[in-house]
């Protein structure tokens, strides 16, 4: 092994431009930012004890705006690059708050106390509860794409903490008790797995985990003589990064072009963008559902192999009929849904891939304000190893 020193020269001025964020009397705390740049923290007067409430400076602004103002304490806010922000607020207990298009929904009114919410670009968000039953910790999930209700991953007596979530809904978290691992949730098989039993004696615990939103799971842990990392992947198909345009698609709108744009950022062993075999790329499923009759490239579509984010990394880009793609989403209404690209690479191998888009109704609001229910949509006492998890119960209302 080669080491080289780097020289980083003496300390001096910094090259970076900092400025202050925020301008009032408020004690203020626990930033977060997106990708696009808009930041959301937590702030209470200096006066005043426990009263937190949360604030949100969009990108490119200089004011920041105060999105709460209750008398209670609202603390951990998490921030997604649409610009939602969740939390967790004091409201008798612990509950779970969003704020989506300028509208507060209270996601959760119980009794118990809902904590270390997590939301995904997507808008995608999970949290830990106690369930009132066995009064343990239980993982619970909500998505824009079904408003009116909130998904009970977990139903256990295993105490299930801190998950992370990804764009494509999928679940990853560490539980305690009597079934002590790491444990993960994929959302389009609805299939829960454990990946590892997260101690091995000596008090050796592995750490929490990450997720991306390629399904791959990251975490470090006791290899018997040192702590290392460990990378989980998803089994079968090869899992590639999808982008559409538009990000956005108006039911009304009347127009022709739907870009897809395909890579395999990550994937070891290496997979090229030309690998991909274009005679048998389609549009396969909506919202979770296959579609009967797939949708195939237009037939001008020349699969043109772009850097179109300008990573390094090259894409294919494909394009697709609107109109078809707003047939197929149309009937799933307004909301967040999710569009799963399909085909095989030049070497036989499969591939999928999935994002979301946001797809909206001029005609319509863009909020729901219905108040969720509670759906349990599993009901496990153990769970087999990885690749091998039990299929999830039936749901529950």
């Amino acid at each position: 092994m080669i080491y080289s020193n780097i020289s980083y020269g003496s300390v001096g001025q910094t090259d970076y431009t900092i400025e202050q964020a925020s301008f009032n009397d408020f004690y203020q705390k626990n930033p977060t930012i997106n990708d696009i740049g808009d930041l959301a923290w937590q702030g209470r007067p200096d006066t005043v004890e426990n009263d937190y409430e949360i604030f949100i400076r969009p990108a490119g602004s200089a004011i920041a705006t105060q999105i709460t103002d209750n008398s209670y304490q609202d603390t951990n806010p998490r921030l997604n690059d649409l610009g939602d922000v969740v939390w967790e607020g004091l409201n008798g207990d612990y509950e779970i708050f969003l704020y989506s298009g300028g509208i507060t929904t209270q996601l959760t009114d119980n009794d118990r106390p809902d904590f270390y919410p997590q939301i995904s670009n997507t808008g995608d968000i999970s949290w830990m509860g106690r369930d009132g039953i066995e009064d343990d910790w239980e993982i619970f999930k909500f998505s824009p794409a079904t408003p009116d209700v909130i998904y009970q991953i977990t139903d256990n007596d295993t105490d299930d903490q801190h998950p992370r979530i990804n764009a494509n809904g999928d679940i990853v978290w560490l539980a305690f008790g009597s079934e002590i691992g790491i444990y993960t949730f994929e959302a389009a098989t609805q299939q829960i797995s454990k990946l590892s039993d997260a101690t091995y004696g000596g008090g050796h615990y592995d750490s929490l985990p990450t997720i991306n939103d390629q399904g791959k799971i990251t975490w470090y842990g006791w290899d018997g003589s040192g702590f290392e990392i460990f990378l989980a992947s998803p089994p079968g198909a090869v899992h590639d990064d999808v982008f559409f345009e538009p990000q956005t698609l108006n039911l009304k709108s009347r127009g022709q072009g739907f870009t897809t744009y395909i890579n395999f950022k990550g994937g070891l062993p290496e997979i090229l963008a030309s690998e991909i075999d274009t005679e048998t790329v389609r549009i396969t499923m909506v919202g979770g559902e296959s579609l009967t009759e797939r949708i195939a490239p237009l037939p001008s579509s020349d699969f043109e192999i772009v850097d179109f984010d300008n990573d390094g990394v090259l894409e294919m880009k494909v394009k697709f009929d609107r109109q078809a793609v707003i047939a197929a989403v149309k009937p799933l209404g307004s909301g967040m849904v999710d569009i799963s690209i399909g085909g095989k690479l030049l070497s036989g191998a499969t591939f999928t891939g999935v994002n979301t888009i946001k797809v909206i109704d001029s005609k319509e609001s863009k909020v729901n304000k219905s108040k969720a229910k509670i759906s349990k949509i599993s009901k496990i006492s153990k769970v087999q190893k990885a690749n091998n998890g039990k299929q999830l119960g039936k749901n529950k209302k």
